[in-house]
């Protein structure tokens, strides 16, 4: 197992638009992001903390499906199960609902980026 996680780290490339890209989308999830209202939230997705464990779990992905460069459908594909958990709402009426209001801003601002023009997608 860590021969292959050494593998990944070293082979698997993502190139810096598709950084950039994540990058927007972790800025997006925030108040000035435009996409939440800042008094929704208790608890924010961690710029450098999500960016890392999206990058990381993109490389996994395309090497599990055959490729050597990740590219922001892996992001994408990622986002909500990576971020879900970093964000946390004032008024949600329960878990459920929070999970969903989660998911659905975090698919807002894949959208956004994508809208955008991402790259490698």
């Amino acid at each position: 197992m860590l021969e292959v996680r050494e593998f990944i780290r070293q082979n698997v490339t993502i190139s810096p638009e598709i950084r950039r890209d994540t990058i927007r989308l972790i800025r997006n999830l925030r108040p000035e992001g435009g996409i939440v209202a800042p008094e929704e939230f208790y608890l924010l997705p961690e710029g450098e903390r999500g960016y890392l464990f999206l990058e990381r779990g993109a490389k996994t992905r395309a090497f599990l499906k055959g490729r050597l460069q990740a590219t922001f459908a892996d992001i994408a594909a990622l986002a909500v199960p990576v971020l879900n958990h970093r964000i946390g709402f004032q008024y949600a009426a329960n878990d459920n609902g929070k999970v969903n209001r989660a998911a659905e801003l975090i698919s807002r601002a894949v959208e956004k980026v994508v809208a955008d023009g991402a790259r490698g997608i």
